[in-house]
């Protein structure tokens, strides 16, 4: 059951981004330009962030086990 709850997740994702790529070339944007712009913000500036956020969440789950 938990398969199919990942598929689902990952189908809608990419229907979202394929949507979001679809209005922004409606409006006049270029796609290629959009993602140039985008990844090497999300790189420097979301990724370390999400990684500090998994990796405290580590550090924690860890500690709890170690404690019991």
């Amino acid at each position: 059951m938990g398969d199919r709850k990942h598929i689902a997740i990952l189908f809608y994702t990419l229907l979202l981004i394929v949507s979001v790529a679809f209005i922004l070339e409606h409006f006049g944007y270029k796609i290629i330009y959009v993602t140039n712009i985008f990844i090497p913000y999300v790189t420097k500036y979301i990724l370390p962030w999400v990684a500090l956020y998994w990796f405290i969440r580590f550090v924690k789950s860890n500690e709890i086990k170690r404690k019991n």
